[in-house]
């Protein structure tokens, strides 16, 4: 078996101590952050690593739970063994993108997405967080790597299996994920040498993806809920009402009306507004929350389709993480959560430098974290960063999508497939009105990686003897 060339050692050990010097020096200056999400999360967690099957909400799915259970049962349970093992999922995604650019473009193209994952702020902030960014991430990087396959050996279908059973892992993340799904299999597919050989990938990425699935659509089954989570209509419903578009003539139950007052102000309703209205209507007597919402939805797009056409557009840049001066919506989520990672929340009235819940929630003594320090903590406290004022995503999306066609011209179909999804991931957010720009940062590492395949291999007609990457 031939060995891995020198030059891949090389670029691989670079990338890999790039990532991984930042996250050494992030573990013992920057806590583990708690917000209201996290809460639920640890204590499945928790319940998972005793040997216990928790009581999940039926719109939760149970992979990050999962992963924080092995986190525990590795590293012990602490916020510690969350940092240490979302930073090593941090420093395994570097390398996947290391992988994905330069399996497609080679060397420098390879280096170019390994570094900027490694060190891109964004994505590096939510290590940080007990929530399920960064095990997302790694899993669609994963499923993209794996999708690009061996052309000229069996790994052909073993990379097709993977890809399926780990964009599956990841959909059991965060069900959005779907939106990859048919573009991974579509790369397995288009990756082949030749139609015939096509067969074989196909098969394997499905049987990946259903041995993957449906034990969990196995197990809703019998809590009586079809599909892999059950929704309410909450999502466009939320992106109407903070974008002022819900319509003012439906017809709201009696009891709802008072309660809808706050969603019609002069100014965008707050997210307790929004959700407050939400939880109240659903401890209305007689009242269906799912088909009230979903018909307030369709009532308001078709009483003003140019209002919810041009929402969609901002929503677009919202997910790109960007935002124009006419935005109707005007927080950042992802600027206030990258510049808490570097505050005290004893100052805010925390119970500890790392806790930033609301109510009486209770967060156990061994998942309190120190203050944060050093020069990562100054930078994400003082840094003026986040979609007001960032237009680097944006950039690399309009870069992608160029690299589409000049992959195309290339014959590189599979790696042309992976930054579709990235594409449809986005759209599926912004039809949503989504405006919480961390639901598409799977898209932003492929737009980095799509950025980097631009560089133009070196001999592009010539396949490699062996596979460094």
């Amino acid at each position: 078996m031939r060995l891995i060339p020198r030059q891949a050692r090389t670029d691989w050990l670079i990338v890999l101590v790039a990532a991984t010097l930042p996250r050494m020096l992030a573990y013992f200056t920057l806590p583990l952050i708690i917000t209201n999400d996290g809460v639920g999360y640890l204590a499945w967690g928790e319940t998972i690593a005793s040997g216990q099957w928790p009581d999940l909400p039926v719109e939760r799915v149970p992979g990050y739970p999962i992963f924080l259970a092995g986190a525990f049962d590795v590293f012990g349970t602490s916020a510690h063994a969350i940092v240490l093992a979302q930073s090593l999922l941090g420093v395994c995604s570097a390398l996947l993108a290391w992988r994905i650019a330069g399996r497609t473009s080679g060397r420098y193209a390879g280096l170019l997405a390994g570094l900027a994952i490694a060190f891109e702020p964004w994505l590096f902030a939510f290590e940080h967080y007990a929530l399920s960014e960064s095990l997302t991430l790694f899993l669609v990087l994963a499923a993209c790597a794996a999708s690009l396959g061996y052309a000229q050996s069996r790994g052909l279908v073993l990379g097709a299996f993977v890809a399926g059973v780990c964009i599956i892992a990841a959909v059991l993340t965060r069900p959005a994920m779907l939106a990859w799904v048919p573009f991974i299999g579509l790369a397995c597919v288009v990756g082949a040498p030749s139609p015939k050989r096509a067969v074989a990938p196909a098969l394997a990425y499905t049987v990946g993806v259903m041995v993957s699935l449906t034990p969990w659509l196995a197990y809703n089954k019998t809590r009586d809920v079809n599909g892999i989570v059950q929704t309410d209509g909450l999502a466009l419903w939320g992106g109407l009402a903070r974008t002022q578009l819900l319509s003012e003539h439906f017809d709201l139950p009696v009891d709802a009306k008072p309660k809808a007052s706050a969603l019609f102000q002069d100014h965008p309703p707050s997210e307790s507004e929004v959700l407050g209205f939400y939880n109240a209507i659903g401890h209305l007597p007689g009242v269906d929350r799912a088909g009230l919402l979903n018909g307030w939805a369709s009532t308001s797009i078709n009483e003003n389709p140019s209002g919810y056409a041009r929402a969609v557009v901002h929503a677009a840049l919202w997910q790109s993480n960007a935002m124009l001066p006419s935005s109707p919506y005007k927080h950042d989520e992802l600027r206030w959560q990258m510049r808490r990672l570097g505050r005290d929340g004893v100052a805010d009235g925390q119970d500890a430098p790392n806790f930033q819940v609301s109510g009486d929630k209770h967060i156990p003594d061994h998942f309190r974290d120190r203050a944060p320090i050093g020069p990562q903590a100054w930078l994400y406290r003082v840094w003026p960063i986040g979609m007001a004022r960032n237009f680097v995503h944006p950039i690399l999306g309009l870069a992608s999508f160029a690299c589409v066609f000049l992959l195309v011209r290339r014959r590189k179909y599979a790696a042309a497939a992976l930054l579709l999804g990235s594409f449809a991931l986005v759209a599926g957010h912004a039809l949503l009105l989504q405006p919480f720009p961390r639901y598409s940062m799977t898209a932003w590492a492929l737009w980095w990686c799509g950025l980097a395949m631009l560089i133009p291999p070196r001999k592009p007609d010539a396949e490699p003897e062996t596979d460094p990457f």
